[in-house]
């Protein structure tokens, strides 16, 4: 759960930021761009790549706790109750007299 925390945080920051470097380069260059929304995604996707990779690399990994005979013997695990089976329909042709 605090992982999809962490991603959306991380996405808003990375969209404030993608604005703010877009709009920087804008105004240094004295214009808009022709396909603003296009730099913009650009922008964002490289961004966004970079540190939801940094962010898998420094959360913590979740831990799989392997079923043992202890934890399968105290645990009871109902059986998949029976499908009752249909018997195949089979037809006769018409006759023809």
């Amino acid at each position: 759960m605090n992982e999809a925390i962490y991603f959306t945080i991380a996405a808003i920051l990375l969209y404030v930021a993608a604005d703010k470097i877009l709009t920087t380069v804008e105004r240094l260059r004295g214009g808009h761009f022709k396909n603003r929304s296009m730099i913009f995604f650009a922008i964002i996707m490289f961004l966004a790549l970079g540190t939801f990779q940094i962010l898998q690399v420094f959360l913590p990994k979740k831990d799989v706790t392997p079923v043992t005979e202890e934890t399968s013997q105290t645990q009871e695990i109902a059986a998949p109750e029976e499908v009752p089976t249909e018997v195949p329909r089979t037809s006769t042709p018409p006759r023809v007299e």
